[in-house]
């Protein structure tokens, strides 16, 4: 189970003092409404069955969307503030005529890696019609409303710093290269050790904006980790030899 994720036993001994919601669109903590959860408790992330749609900038979930999921956090919160949130639920500061557009619903709330049920929790249901509403196939709210950037540069570039990598190793150590065997082989090797870092960086950067490519970013990030173990130690070995000589 993820960190932050509470057990079901966690949840039910919770439900006697506070109550646990969760919210999928604007109230999440990256998001405009995120101020209207300070005092209450993250719990972690989760998933619940349903589509979601935006309609008119509202966020809308529905449920009967068999094989749909939604993306969303966990919150344990007290009576009252569950009862405040009821005023809006899940509408949005610029949303249009959302006034009974939403009910207070029991829901069931899985972790998203790994699966695994995490208890009941409430959650807000739009009561309208999505004919007119755009569907969010992720079931991620972030991506309608932080959209990703249109260009993966990031990730793009951290490939081929990889890539050169590997040719430039090649060329370097190959006899006929101008260098071979020279000083400044060495210090032009020590330059390219570090290039794994750099990529890791990158790619790193690349999940962070959310670009297109990021599942290639995760990829690229776990290569430079395992390649920048050993050219760590070749880069350290290298600079104690030349301080010892």
């Amino acid at each position: 189970m993820s960190r932050g994720e509470p057990t079901p036993e966690r949840m039910r001994a919770l439900e006697d003092e506070f109550e646990m919601v969760f919210v999928y669109s604007s109230l999440r903590r990256q998001c405009v409404d995120a101020y209207r959860m300070a005092g209450t408790q993250w719990m972690g992330e989760g998933e619940i069955a349903g589509g979601l749609f935006t309609v008119d900038a509202s966020p809308a979930w529905q449920r009967g969307h068999s094989g749909m999921w939604v993306k969303g956090d966990l919150f344990q919160i007290s009576p009252d503030h569950l009862l405040d949130l009821d005023s809006r639920g899940e509408a949005i500061e610029r949303a249009i005529d959302v006034s009974g557009k939403y009910r207070r619903v029991r829901v069931k709330v899985y972790g998203i890696a790994p699966s695994r049920y995490l208890g009941d929790a409430w959650a807000w249901e739009w009561t309208g019609s999505t004919e007119r509403g755009h569907a969010i196939e992720s079931g991620d709210w972030i991506d309608a409303d932080q959209p990703p950037p249109p260009s993966s540069w990031y990730t793009h570039t951290a490939g081929l710093l990889l890539l050169g990598f590997f040719a430039a190793f090649v060329v370097l150590l190959s006899d006929l290269h101008p260098f071979h065997g020279t000083p400044l082989l060495k210090v032009i090797l020590g330059l390219l050790t570090m290039v794994p870092m750099i990529a890791g960086i990158m790619a790193y950067w690349g999940i962070r904006r959310r670009e297109i490519a990021k599942n290639s970013a995760r990829w690229i990030l776990a290569a430079s980790f395992v390649l920048s173990i050993p050219m760590t130690w070749v880069l350290v070995t290298e600079i104690s030899a030349w301080i010892a000589f």
